[in-house]
């Protein structure tokens, strides 16, 4: 099992619709993968750091797939249309990290 982390960054002009990210692109993003493995998600709204400060992140999708190759085989298949509904929610810049969950 393998968990897909997008992670939006939280600066001071970030813009980010929660309501449209959780009701529309990830349960699109799980109907598009779901025949490449992928078989849920979660959503993380961040709310602040360790030390009580502000985060680093404004929110955390987390995608869990059976492999590492059904996500490529996605996103080479969907991901155009995924990437494309990005500006739809946010203006931020998503970093990615894959991840074995143990």
């Amino acid at each position: 099992m393998i968990r897909v982390s997008i992670y939006y960054p939280n600066t001071p002009s970030v813009a980010f619709d929660f309501g449209y990210y959780r009701q529309q692109h990830f349960p699109t993003v799980l109907k598009l993968l779901s025949a490449h493995g992928a078989e849920r998600y979660e959503i993380d709204r961040c709310i602040s750091d360790g030390a009580g400060g502000a985060s680093r992140w404004v929110a955390v999708g987390h995608l869990f797939l059976r492999d590492v190759e059904g996500f490529q085989q996605g996103m080479r298949e969907h991901g155009p249309e995924i990437l494309a509904d990005i500006p739809k929610y946010t203006n931020a810049t998503p970093e990615i990290v894959i991840s074995e969950v143990m």
